[in-house]
């Protein structure tokens, strides 16, 4: 006799075969190392970020609004609220290069580079150039300085370096005009510097750092060095407002990211290897023949996590 054809679902196709329980874990855990490698492909969240940033504005914000006696425990403190501007450099170095490391590893890659410098820059000039165009605006209604020349240079964040003490209106965005050439120069030099160095040189590197700037000052302070006339002879101005005085901190930050990603990724090794050792010792004591007990069994499926039935799930499994 003829044998009958295979049955045939509505839409004409033959009918899926059932995957067993073993072949769906095997593919759900496929799925999951893919999702883990991926979210491992990008950096962590720092929730301390937040946190010290709020921090340090709000020491800021209290320098230049809150009233300045000339006696009280805090006015000197509040009078030092370059150290926080300073954090923001060393931070902007750190966050760098916590997101972007890696990322310019191997040759250099002029094309990638132009497209960081896009985003990083895309993400700040446009807010600067608001606020410069608003404070211009309301200094030319009560006379202030803005000369066609000094507005222009301080639209192309150059005017610190011609005259660090002439402020740009809006004057706080000299921040931005310092940290301009540390984002220009990180591809290019910072993160070939300091990529996987070993621990050794990535801490003798954070003392010379610290110690550059330090020294520096001890010189000018001293009078042994005169600030110069494009200082107008002020050690503050030639260490805290000309933009290459922050490239150091900025250098320390990016130090500091790469110190912390090395153990961070230390931390991980020991994570997987103690994991390992431990699921290994879980498979010498179970029995060999569970998971073919569990793939036959009506109820096996409550033994599978649910993130890797979510993960089959999401398959199409």
């Amino acid at each position: 006799s003829r044998a009958l054809p295979p049955a045939r679902s509505r839409a004409g196709a033959p009918p899926r075969r059932r995957r067993s329980l073993l072949t769906t874990m095997r593919d759900a855990e496929a799925c999951g190392a893919l999702l883990e490698r991926r979210d491992a492909s990008k950096p962590r969240r720092l929730p301390f970020v937040n946190g010290t940033r709020a921090l340090a504005s709000l020491w800021i914000v209290c320098q230049h609004f809150l009233p300045h006696s000339q006696e009280g425990v805090l006015v000197k403190a509040l009078w030092r609220s370059t150290a926080a501007v300073d954090y923001f450099v060393i931070l902007s170095g750190f966050v760098t290069h916590w997101a972007a490391r890696g990322r310019f590893a191997g040759a250099l890659d002029l094309g990638a580079c132009k497209r960081w410098w896009a985003r990083r820059f895309g993400r700040v000039l446009l807010s600067c150039w608001l606020a410069m165009a608003f404070s211009a605006a309301l200094l030319k209604a009560s006379g202030g300085d803005v000369a066609p020349g000094h507005v222009a240079r301080c639209f192309l964040l150059v005017e610190s370096w011609r005259d660090p003490n002439r402020w740009c209106p809006d004057g706080q965005t000299w921040t931005v005009a310092a940290l301009a050439p540390c984002w220009l120069l990180y591809p290019l030099l910072f993160h070939r510097a300091f990529f996987e160095r070993r621990r050794a040189a990535l801490l003798l590197s954070a003392a010379g750092l610290v110690a550059l700037p330090a020294a520096a000052a001890c010189l000018l302070l001293s009078n042994r060095v005169a600030a110069g006339a494009l200082f107008r002879r002020s050690p503050h101005v030639a260490l805290y407002l000309w933009p290459p005085s922050q490239l150091p901190d900025f250098a320390l930050g990016v130090v500091a990211a790469e110190l912390a990603a090395a153990r961070a990724a230390e931390a991980e090794a020991e994570e997987d290897s103690s994991s390992e050792e431990d699921s290994s010792d879980d498979d010498d004591d179970g029995d060999g023949d569970d998971m073919e007990d569990d793939e036959s069994a009506d109820g096996g499926g409550g033994n599978v996590p649910a993130d890797l039935l979510a993960a089959a799930a999401a398959a199409g499994y």
